[in-house]
């Protein structure tokens, strides 16, 4: 496939052929994509076609593991949330998370100082926090670092009672199983956003963080 045919077929949902054959042009392909994703981080609104080749795009870098994704995915990942859900619809945290791992070249700090900001969206947040489990179960970021800045977090009070990144929090403690944080986890869900949740809820991720 020429590069025009890849376009072409990129700005069409299923479009599985042109994915594995975009890899081929990558470096042609990546100056395209990275204009439309300025454009959506401008908050320019985008035709449903571009909005599908962007999405599509993001994917082909990150398979080519393109050297410049990581700043572009992360200037996407600050957007408002309205936005994010035209690209990523239904699955912001998902397909985020995906991408930022099939690409990322930072050291721990940034991730650390990602989740931190009080006004990403939680979808985003979730997606850091399921790239920081997954760098930690790696070994690209050791256990320690990120039990410790995990229990800061809890100890500090970095979260709102209320907000719901404590549920991002949780499912990294849980995926770690980040025992020695089972205090910290028992004193997270006396928080409102854990209102809701059972006794036997509670049990469940026990036994799965153990």
């Amino acid at each position: 496939m020429t590069l025009d045919e890849i376009i072409a077929a990129l700005r069409i949902e299923s479009a599985t052929p042109a994915l594995t054959a975009g890899m081929a042009h990558a470096a042609k392909l990546a100056p395209i994509i990275y204009a439309i994703a300025d454009k959506f981080c401008d908050s320019v609104y985008l035709l449903p076609r571009d909005n599908v080749l962007l999405f599509n795009g993001l994917h082909v870098l990150a398979a080519a593991k393109h050297p410049d994704l990581c700043d572009h995915l992360m200037d996407i990942a600050e957007q408002d949330i309205d936005l994010l859900n035209q690209l990523f619809p239904d699955h912001i945290t998902t397909s985020l998370a995906r991408l930022l791992l099939s690409v990322w070249d930072r050291e721990a700090a940034e991730l650390f100082d990602r989740i931190e900001r009080p006004y990403m969206a939680p979808d985003v947040n979730w997606a850091f926090y399921d790239v920081l489990a997954r760098l930690t179960f790696d070994g690209r970021i050791s256990r320690n670092e990120t039990a410790a800045f995990l229990e800061r977090i809890e100890r500090d009070n970095l979260i709102d009672d209320g907000d719901m990144n404590w549920w991002g929090w949780e499912q990294a403690v849980m995926k770690l199983g980040l025992v020695e944080l089972e205090p910290a986890l028992r004193r997270v869900w006396t928080k409102p956003i854990y209102e809701q949740h059972s006794e036997a809820d509670h049990a469940a991720t026990l036994d799965r963080l153990r």
